[in-house]
C-alpha cells in the first residue's frame, strides 16, 4: 500500500451513543468488554461492548491483511454511533462525578464517587445486574 514509508498509522474506531458528556470510562479487569461510564448527567452506566470490540478486531485484522472489508462500508471510518442499551444504569448519585473504578479482586464490584461527596459501592447480583 504505497510503500516508501509514507503511509501513517491507521486508526480503527467504533462509536456508541452516550447521553451527555463522558467524564470517565473504566473496563472491568476480569471482563474487559464490560465497561462503566460516568456521565455529566450524574448517571453511571455499565455497557457490554463485546460486539463492538469483535467488530473492531475484525476491522484491524482486515486492515493488516489488506482485506476488502477494511475499506468497504465505512469500516474503521468515523461513522454514525451505534445505539446500544446499557446493561445497567446507576441513578443513586445526586451529582455528576469522576471517581469510577472496578475492584481488581471481586468481579463486578464497582465503586463510584460524585462531586457532592457521595460514594457508592455497587455489588453484582445474579443475572448480570447490580
Amino acid at each position: 500500500a504505497g510503500g516508501g514509508g509514507g503511509d501513517g498509522p491507521v486508526l480503527q474506531t467504533q462509536k456508541v451513543t452516550h447521553h451527555g458528556a463522558v467524564n470517565r470510562v473504566r473496563c472491568m479487569p476480569q471482563a474487559p468488554a464490560v465497561v462503566a461510564s460516568w456521565g455529566d448527567s450524574g448517571v453511571v452506566q455499565v455497557w457490554d461492548l463485546a460486539p463492538q470490540l469483535q467488530q473492531l478486531m475484525a476491522l484491524t485484522a482486515d486492515a493488516n491483511t489488506g482485506g476488502a472489508s477494511a475499506a468497504g462500508s465505512g469500516g474503521g471510518k468515523a461513522g454514525d454511533p451505534q445505539r446500544v442499551a446499557p446493561r445497567h444504569a446507576f441513578t443513586g448519585h445526586r451529582d455528576e462525578g469522576y471517581a469510577l473504578d472496578w475492584s481488581p479482586v471481586v468481579a463486578g464490584r464497582l465503586v463510584t464517587g460524585d462531586n457532592a461527596c457521595g460514594i457508592h459501592v455497587w455489588e453484582p447480583l445474579e443475572g448480570g445486574k447490580w
